[in-house]
């Protein structure tokens, strides 16, 4: 499924250089799969109905914090040049953000 959202935004924003308003854009879309598909799963685990209204706050929440975490870079670390790339645009970065929430989250 993010591989799906992935391509989906990789072909609206045209394979464009990722700048704040492409990653805000890819993480609405990503937060919002998220969001719907976490809470999907959640209710075929647990036999209860799949209701409309939570089915559009969990998209909705996730598609708010997809945007938070897209533009989180660029706040952190102000750009300075289009071709800026620090410790917080990293592969890295984002390896150990994953890794501390997995461990965090009692490993997902």
């Amino acid at each position: 499924m993010l591989r799906i959202a992935w391509l989906i935004c990789a072909y609206g924003l045209k394979l464009r250089a990722m700048n704040r308003k492409n990653h805000v854009t890819l993480g609405l879309f990503v937060g919002a799969a998220a969001g719907i598909g976490g809470y999907a799963i959640h209710c075929r685990r647990s036999g209860e109905p799949v209701k409309w209204v939570e089915l559009l706050l969990h998209g909705g929440s996730g598609a708010l914090m997809g945007m938070l975490a897209g533009a989180l870079p660029d706040i952190l670390e102000r750009p300075v040049h289009p071709h800026h790339r620090g410790t917080f645009h990293s592969l890295s970065m984002l390896a150990a953000l994953i890794f501390s929430l997995g461990v965090g989250l009692g490993g997902l």
